[in-house]
């Protein structure tokens, strides 16, 4: 080549855009936030999940313990704590969060001995158990 022609070459600072590899680097640095963001979003829901199943049951043992202080009973039912008494909480504004059902607290009973209250419940196909530690 004569050094005529060389000087005609297009010079690198008029080039636009990126490379290919450095496209592949932005796109991938974006996915990477992308399912850190949504991998924390969903750990937070979860915990927002369970902190509420939690608040139902601790609502559950104060009507519970209501309960077994005016009847002098030593144990009683989710069923039993739905129906309106003169001197306990009624639990039947407990919403289910995660499609849980009360009535299988503790296998279905609650006694005044309990020290804590489980419930098992499905969220997908995986099985959870929240626990409310009673004293």
């Amino acid at each position: 080549m004569c050094p005529m022609n060389l000087a005609k070459l297009p010079s690198r600072q008029f080039r636009r855009g990126l490379s290919l590899v450095q496209t592949i680097v932005v796109v991938g640095v974006v996915a990477l936030l992308v399912a850190l963001a949504a991998g924390t979003t969903r750990a937070g829901f979860r915990l927002d999940r369970d902190r509420d199943i939690r608040k139902n049951l601790q609502t559950v043992w104060i009507a519970a313990n209501q309960y077994f202080i005016s009847t002098g009973a030593t144990e009683v039912t989710f069923e039993e704590l739905k129906k309106p008494h003169p001197k306990v909480d009624s639990v039947g504004d407990i919403k289910a969060i995660a499609g849980e059902d009360y009535s299988k607290v503790n296998n279905g009973k609650i006694t005044s001995q309990d020290i804590e209250l489980k419930l098992e419940y499905t969220v997908g196909k995986k099985m959870n158990t929240a626990t409310y530690t009673t004293r």
